[in-house]
Parts: C-alpha cells; sequence; structure tokens
C-alpha cells in the first residue's frame, strides 16, 4: 500500500455552498487521484475521527484499491434540506429531482422543535419517495426557526 499511497495525488477544494448546513457555509474536501481511479474525502468538522476514518478509507480503497464492477448502473440519492424557510426548502426539495428528502428542522442550536415531531406527522415522509408531500408538510411550520431569516 505504501507505493500506492506514494502514486496519489491530492487536490484540496473548498466549495461554498447556497445554504448554511451543520453551521457550515463551505464543504472542504480532498479529491484523491490514484492509480485505480478517484476518491473523495469530505466529513463534516464536528464527526468524529471513529466516523471520518472510515471515509478516509473508502476514499483511498477508490483511488487505489481493485473495486468490482458495478452492480447496477444507477443509485437513487435523497436531498438534504437544510435549515431555512419553508418557501425555500420546499423549492430545493422540488427542484432535486430526488424522490426522497430528509428536511432539517430549527438550526443545530435549536432543540426546542425536534425533528422527529415533524417527521411523527406522517411517516412516509422518512424514506417514502413523495417529495411533493414533504415540500407540503414543510410548507405547514412556517413558525418554525431557520437560519435564512
Amino acid at each position: 500500500m505504501t507505493s500506492a499511497l506514494e502514486a496519489l495525488e491530492l487536490y484540496p477544494v473548498r466549495i461554498p455552498m447556497r445554504h448554511r448546513f451543520r453551521r457550515v457555509d463551505h464543504r472542504e474536501a480532498v479529491l484523491i487521484k490514484g492509480p485505480s481511479g478517484w476518491g473523495e474525502y469530505s466529513p463534516f468538522p464536528d464527526y468524529p475521527p471513529a466516523v471520518t476514518t472510515r471515509w478516509l478509507a473508502a476514499a483511498l480503497e477508490l483511488a487505489c484499491g481493485q473495486i468490482p464492477d458495478p452492480g447496477r448502473s444507477t443509485i437513487p440519492v435523497n436531498v438534504t434540506v437544510p435549515a431555512v424557510a419553508p418557501d425555500i426548502a420546499a423549492s430545493l426539495v422540488m427542484e432535486s429531482g430526488a424522490t426522497t428528502a430528509k428536511v432539517k428542522i430549527g438550526n443545530p442550536v435549536d432543540t426546542e422543535i425536534a425533528d422527529e415531531e415533524v417527521h411523527g406527522q406522517d411517516p412516509d415522509i422518512i424514506g417514502g419517495g413523495r417529495c411533493e408531500h414533504a415540500a407540503a408538510l414543510v410548507q405547514q411550520h412556517e413558525d418554525v426557526p431557520n437560519q435564512a431569516a
């Protein structure tokens, strides 16, 4: 593995975000070019090393390792919506093209309103693939504190 690590090219990047998320207004990442291809490592700063080291290992595996042939040609993804005003959240969900949305309620320092309170209203909002319904639920919570105000 040492010779593979020596062959790596590292490209640090800093990307501004349109909306603040997890107290972050930009993402920092390292793109890793290795003998087998590209890897990407971009943990949020508040994750502990016990979690982020696994992500780094996965990025290095992509850049240096033998990856099996894919079992499918596409992988559906969700959209994560930060704590923003309800109309902005609804717009982000609808514009994403994703079939599932994870919508943050309130901001990280506001513990008065928990995600579970909103999710408890309709279990289909979690993994149900109904973004239109999720957007409508978000718009119902205009009194929720947000970081956009």
